[in-house]
This record gives structure tokens, sequence and C-alpha cells, in this order.
């Protein structure tokens, strides 16, 4: 059943006005060899599936954030300075955290109010001194990576669902600031109920969109099922580079 819907999904044709004549299997080998895959938004997954198939070179800022589309794009257009602003940070009250006190530390009121990003900073508290530097440290390697003249891959999973207008304008303001490159976005649509898997395949430059419903519930960063953990971990397993990746820099 999983070759099934791999096959479906890799091999697919299907466009829209954005580009034609294009699967994945074209894609990648467009971009072999990558060097670097970049996990970027809006939920844990992307960093998950990028660890679990050993292609995690470094920690990068956006690995464990609760981010939107919209704020990535923004995170872009100025240089994550805003992002970075302390400003902004917002720390929430253990009897507002809807996971538990060692969930949902701190809010970016700035994205909060213009993006509707929520809970940003799920997984630690980065008004903390020591957390603050780190997180400014793995920026400042995101954007040195993204400079690098060497093929990378972003990974966005939009777990709430997305249009393929957010794919475009997140693509684009990548394309406006860096090159070499691609997106792939993969929108969340709860699991399938008529037996389709993926859906509305697009294409635009080297980059690509689709839509996934699955067989079983999402938990944050992994489904209940091997069969969707696999689907989401052969995009990138084609992918792959056979180098020696760094040791883990925090």
């Amino acid at each position: 059943m999983k070759i099934q819907y791999l096959t479906k999904f890799f091999g697919s044709k299907e466009t829209t006005e954005m580009k034609e004549d294009r699967n994945l299997f074209e894609l990648f080998k467009s971009l072999d060899p990558v060097s670097f895959f970049i996990p970027f938004g809006t939920c844990c997954l992307p960093a998950k599936t990028i660890e679990t198939l050993g292609l995690r070179r470094f920690s990068l800022p956006m690995d464990w954030l609760f981010t939107t589309n919209p704020m990535l794009v923004h995170c872009i257009n100025d240089d994550f300075s805003t992002f970075l602003d302390k400003k902004y940070y917002s720390f929430i009250p253990l009897h507002e955290r809807p996971w538990g006190e060692d969930h949902s530390f701190c809010h970016h009121s700035f994205y909060r109010e213009n993006h509707n990003a929520n809970f940003v900073f799920n997984h630690f508290n980065p008004l903390e001194g020591p957390v603050y530097e780190t997180l400014k440290r793995r920026t400042d390697r995101l954007i040195n990576t993204l400079s690098s003249k060497e093929n990378k891959v972003f990974l966005n999973f939009s777990h709430d669902s997305c249009k393929k207008e957010d794919f475009i304008h997140l693509h684009n303001a990548i394309k406006e600031k860096y090159s070499n490159f691609s997106l792939v976005m993969i929108s969340y649509n709860g699991i399938s109920t008529d037996g389709e898997f993926i859906k509305n395949v697009s294409f635009l430059d080297q980059s690509c969109y689709c839509e996934f419903y699955s067989f079983s519930k999402f938990t944050g960063d992994r489904f209940h099922a091997d069969i969707d953990n696999s689907i989401i971990h052969s995009i990138l397993s084609f992918m792959k580079k056979d180098a020696a990746f760094d040791f883990l820099k925090e």
C-alpha cells in the first residue's frame, strides 16, 4: 500500500498554472547534491523528519517553534530582526498554558497580533539569557546557511492547512534574497475521507506544494500510523546526500 501512494506522489504530473510537466523525481534530480535541509515551519514535524533521516547538520531557530507562513515571510523580509527583538517576548503564565507547565513558555507578541502565530516558543523560554543567546546563534547560523551558494531544501509542514498563495508568497520571499533552494511545502488537511491522500501537487521553479490527507491522527511531530510518517520521510530520503555531516552544533 505504501508504494502505491508514494508512486502517486512522486510520479505525479498534476499541475496548476504555476508549472507544467514536472514531478518530484525531476525536481530532486535538478537539486543534486543537496547540502542543507532546513526545517521551516510551521511545527516540529520538519525538524523531527530531518533528524530521523539523519539529515540534520546543526540546530536552527525554527526547529521546534510554532509559526505561520506569513510570519516566516516577515522573518525573511526583515532578516529575522523582529524575530530576535526581545521586547516582543511575552511570558505565558502557568494557568494559560494549554499543554501543561513544560510547554508554551512564551509568545511573540508581534507575530501573534499581526500573523496569527500563537505559542511561538513552545519548548523553551527565550527570556532566559543563555536560551536567548542560543536562539540568536542559531539564527545567525541560519542566515549564513541561506546565503550559501550550496543547494538548500526548506521543508515546511503547514499543520493547520494553507493555500497555494502561502506557498507562492514564501517561495518568492526566499527567492528575493537567496538562491539555490527548493521549498517543499506540505499542507496538512486532516484525515482522508475519500481514499485520496495526495492532492493538488504544484510546482514553482524548483519548489513544490501539495495537500496531504493522512490515514491517522497528527500528534505534533509525527503521525500515529507508520504509513503517514513514511510518506513524509520519503520526500526527503530521495534527496539524501551521502556525505559526512558536521558534529551537531547547538
